[in-house]
C-alpha cells in the first residue's frame, strides 16, 4: 500500500513540473507591461514591423510630401525576432480620402529578413520597374485639397513562406510646399517711341520675371496678370501665362511667347496694355499677379509701373519761303506767301506721328490757310522734320511741300512782325506749343 502511494506521488509531482514548464513557454500579452506582442508568431521567433520610409521621388524634388504631388516611396521592414523570416512579402494600403491612384495592392517581395535585420523591398518598384538600380515600393497621389499637417496612414500586411502574418501601420505628414513664387522684375519690350519708358497714350508690351524664394522647385508655374487702374485700357493677359518649372532661388521669364503665343525674334512679352492720354506724369499703374503650380499651390504678388512724362520735346525750328508774288523769297506787303516750316525734337525720345496746327492773330493777315493739323510723322530725338504731307489739301508741287499760306495786307507797314503760333501733338496725346515771327519788308 505504501508502495502504491509513493508511485502516485511521483507521477503527480512529474505532471505538476511538466505543467509549470509548459506555462513558462507560452507567450502572452500583458496589458500592464506597455508592450505589444501582437506581431510575434506563436513560437516567438519572428516578429515583423514597419521600420522606416524614404521619398524616392516627388514632383518638386524636395523629398517632402506636398498637396497635389505624386509620391514614390521606399519602405523598409524590420524583424525584431530571434529567427530569420523567410520569403517575406508585404501588401500596402490606405484609407485616406486625400489619396488617389494608390499603387501597391499586390504583394511586394522583401525576401529573407534575418533576426534583428532591416530590409528594403527586393523587387524594383511598381510592376517590377527598375530605375538606376533603385526601387520604390509604393506610389500615390496626394489631393490638392489636403491641408498642410494632414497625416496619411499607410497600412501594412506581411506574410512569410510559412504563412505567419503580421500587420502594422505608419503615417506620412503632408507639409506645405517650400516653394514661394514672387514678382521679380519687368522690362519694356516695346513702346510707341522706343525710349523704354511708360508714357501716357502709349501701348506697352512688357516682359515680367518671377522668382522662387523658397527651397523647393515650383513645377509648371502659370501666372495671370490684371490691373485695376482707370488709366489702363486694352489690358491683354487675362489667361494664364506659362513660366514652367522655377527652381529654388531661381528667376524665370515667361516660357510662352507673348500674347497668343506670338513669337518675335526669339523674345517674348508677357502683357500688353494702353495708357490713357489723360494719365498724369507720376501715376503708378498697379499690376496684380496670381500664380499657381501643377500641385495647386497658389501665390499672389503685385508691383507698380510709373507713368513718366515723355522725353520728347517738339519746338519750332525754321521756315523758308516756298513761293511769293515777286519771287524774291521775301515777305512784302500785299503778297500771298506759301511757307514751309520745320520742327525739331530737342528731347531724348522719338515723338511719334506728330501733327501741327498753325495760326496767327495779326490784323495784317487775311486768307490764312492751315487750320487743320499738318502731319510731320515721327521726329527722332534731336531730329529736324519738314511737314510730311504736301501743302494745303495734300497738294504736291515738284516734290516740295509748303506748310501754310497767307496774304499780307497792303496796309502792313514795313517792319511789321507777323506772329505765327504752333500747336503740336503726338499720337500719345503729348502736346507742345511754340511760335515765331515773320518780318514784313
Amino acid at each position: 500500500m505504501k508502495t502504491i502511494k509513493y508511485i502516485l506521488l511521483v507521477i503527480g509531482s512529474s505532471l505538476f513540473l511538466i505543467g509549470c514548464q509548459k506555462w513558462e513557454t507560452l507567450k502572452r500579452d500583458n496589458p500592464l507591461d506597455g508592450k505589444n506582442e501582437v506581431n510575434e508568431n506563436t513560437n516567438g521567433e519572428v516578429a515583423l514591423n514597419f521600420n522606416s520610409y524614404s521619398i524616392y521621388s516627388d514632383n518638386n524634388g524636395d523629398k517632402i510630401v506636398n498637396p497635389g504631388e505624386t509620391i514614390r516611396m521606399r519602405i523598409s521592414l524590420k524583424n525584431t525576432g530571434s529567427s530569420t523570416a523567410k520569403n517575406v512579402k508585404a501588401t500596402f494600403s490606405t484609407t485616406s480620402s486625400y489619396i488617389s491612384v494608390f499603387s501597391s495592392t499586390s504583394q511586394i517581395t522583401y525576401g529573407d529578413i534575418s533576426a534583428n535585420g532591416v530590409k528594403w523591398a527586393s523587387n524594383y518598384g511598381i510592376n517590377s520597374e527598375y530605375e538606376s538600380g533603385v526601387n520604390y515600393t509604393i506610389e500615390f497621389t496626394v489631393s490638392n485639397s489636403a491641408p498642410a499637417g494632414t497625416q496619411i496612414q499607410i497600412n501594412l500586411s506581411m506574410v512569410d513562406e510559412s504563412g505567419n502574418t503580421w500587420t502594422d501601420s505608419f503615417t506620412v505628414p503632408v507639409l506645405a510646399t517650400n516653394a514661394k513664387i514672387v514678382y521679380n522684375s519687368y522690362s519694356i519690350y516695346s513702346d510707341n517711341n522706343g525710349d523704354k519708358i511708360v508714357n501716357n497714350g502709349e501701348t506697352i508690351r512688357m516682359r515680367i520675371s518671377l522668382k522662387n524664394t523658397g527651397s523647393s522647385t515650383a513645377k509648371n508655374v502659370k501666372a495671370t496678370f490684371s490691373t485695376t487702374s482707370s488709366y489702363i485700357s486694352v489690358f491683354s493677359s487675362t489667361s494664364q501665362i506659362t513660366y514652367g518649372d522655377i527652381s529654388a532661388n531661381g528667376v524665370k521669364w515667361a516660357s510662352n511667347y507673348g500674347i497668343n503665343s506670338e513669337y518675335e525674334s526669339g523674345v517674348s512679352y508677357t502683357i500688353e496694355f494702353t495708357v490713357s492720354n489723360s494719365a498724369p506724369a507720376g501715376t503708378q499703374i498697379p499690376i496684380s499677379i496670381s500664380m499657381v503650380d501643377e500641385s495647386g499651390n497658389t501665390w499672389t504678388d503685385s508691383f507698380t509701373v510709373p507713368v513718366l512724362a515723355t522725353n520728347a520735346k517738339v519746338v519750332y525750328n525754321s521756315y523758308s519761303i516756298y513761293s511769293d508774288n515777286n519771287g524774291d523769297k521775301i515777305v512784302n506787303t500785299g503778297e500771298t506767301i506759301r511757307m514751309r516750316i520745320s520742327l525739331k525734337n530737342t528731347g531724348s525720345s522719338t515723338a511719334k506721328n506728330v501733327k501741327a496746327t498753325f495760326s496767327t492773330t495779326s490784323s495784317y493777315i487775311s486768307v490764312f490757310s492751315s487750320t487743320s493739323p499738318i502731319t510731320y510723322g515721327d521726329i527722332s530725338a534731336n531730329g529736324v522734320k519738314w511737314a510730311s504731307n504736301y501743302g494745303i489739301n495734300s497738294e504736291y508741287e515738284s516734290g516740295v511741300s509748303y506748310t501754310i499760306e497767307f496774304t499780307v495786307s497792303n496796309s502792313a507797314p514795313a517792319g511789321t512782325q507777323i506772329p505765327i503760333s504752333i500747336s503740336m501733338v503726338d499720337e500719345s496725346g503729348n502736346t507742345w506749343t511754340d511760335s515765331f515771327t515773320v518780318p514784313v519788308q
